[in-house]
């Protein structure tokens, strides 16, 4: 990758790609023959990530790339196209992105001023965007279509039968 920290995704079909993700959710891509790093995706301004931008290949289908934001992004064209291929999941009806879940056994404060994300007290807050952002993305190496991806406000999100689910445990 070319940080110190991210995901890295060597392409399964073709050995000298890898994929990384880099600075404000870009995907770089590292040719090994030619030595050549280009920029594959620059996500819009209005899309979401997390510091550590998922970004991961199908263990099912190895030609298809996802990529996390609040929306689940695909390629299958070694990242000449993404396309989105589900809704914000960071949001749901069954828990709305505006309620924050809690952290470490307390309740957030409503009338509480937000964190700033970059507080020393709070070494870890870069690794969770606020307004909520695919945390993780887990597509099942036992059945086709299966995704599992959770998000950093909480939510698990999972995508089976060609549908969406909030899967989230209640006392989580």
């Amino acid at each position: 990758g070319g940080f110190e920290s991210g995901y890295i995704a060597p392409d399964p079909l073709n050995s000298n790609l890898v994929y990384s993700v880099g600075w404000f959710g870009t995907v770089l891509r590292f040719d090994r023959v030619t030595g050549q790093i280009a920029t594959v995706y620059v996500p819009p301004a209005d899309y979401k990530t997390v510091w550590e931008t998922p970004l991961v290949y199908s263990p099912r289908e190895a030609h298809t790339l996802y990529y996390g934001a609040q929306y689940l992004l695909k390629t299958t064209d070694g990242a000449a196209t993404w396309s989105v291929v589900s809704p914000d999941l960071s949001n749901s009806p069954q828990h709305p992105a505006e309620v924050k879940k809690p952290r470490g056994g307390h309740q957030p404060d409503p009338e509480a001023e937000e964190e700033d994300p970059t507080a020393e007290a709070d070494k870890d807050s870069a690794q969770f965007a606020r307004t909520g952002a695919i945390h993780t993305i887990a597509p099942s190496p036992r059945e086709d279509g299966m995704i599992w991806v959770g998000t950093s406000n909480g939510l698990i999100q999972l995508f089976r039968a060609n549908a969406w689910q909030d899967v989230t445990p209640p006392d989580l």
